[in-house]
């Protein structure tokens, strides 16, 4: 508000960004260097504005957006290497869902959680075979206890307990590479 030239008004918008960008109010600072880039008096200034807004997608756990930001205009090209290998290292949390709808198990042993996706596979099988048998045996009562109660149970334990594993892995995998972008990157950060 106080600012008296350009400039002044430019480096106390992207230092405001920056700030929202460390807060992880992501929203925020991507509406501060969107109105940036369409103000026509910064359009020298478009790549450092597109810079950050590459750092905003970092810190919103978005890494082929940012790769491709920093790809864009050679913005960065250390960045956007760091951003493609990290895109690529995380686990699909929608696949390792879903695959867990169709094996179970499966989705723990493509998170690398094999003793997990044994057991889950094992449960399932066991309480498949329980229900199948009580049902051709004409104990209708005993495979509805063990088909509702036990079978789902293990069923839809194993769904959310491959979801967790891919979000768990991704977390780990992303907090990573901020500690190093913290601790060993050499280049302008927020």
């Amino acid at each position: 508000m106080n600012s008296v030239s350009d400039d002044e008004y430019f480096l106390a918008k992207t230092f405001n960004a920056r700030v929202n960008i460390l807060r992880r109010t992501n929203k925020q600072a991507e509406k501060i260097l969107n109105e940036l880039l369409r103000e026509p008096r910064f359009i020298s200034k478009e790549k450092e504005i597109k810079y950050w807004i590459g750092w905003d997608y970092i810190f919103s756990d978005e890494w082929k957006k940012a790769y491709e930001i920093f790809n864009e205009n050679n913005l960065d090209t250390a960045l956007a290497y760091l951003c493609k290998s990290v895109d690529r290292e995380k686990h699909s949390v929608d696949f390792a869902k879903y695959t867990s709808y169709i094996i179970p198990g499966f989705g723990q042993f493509y998170t690398g959680e094999y003793f997990s996706g044994t057991i889950s596979l094992g449960w399932n099988i066991l309480f498949g075979y329980l229900t199948i048998n009580a049902l051709v045996e004409d104990r209708i009562f005993d495979a509805i206890i063990i088909g509702n109660f036990l079978w789902l149970r293990f069923y839809s334990g194993n769904i959310q307990n491959a979801e967790e594993f891919a979000v768990q892995k991704n977390l780990r995998i992303s907090n990573k590479v901020l500690e190093y972008l913290k601790y060993e990157y050499e280049g302008e950060r927020p």
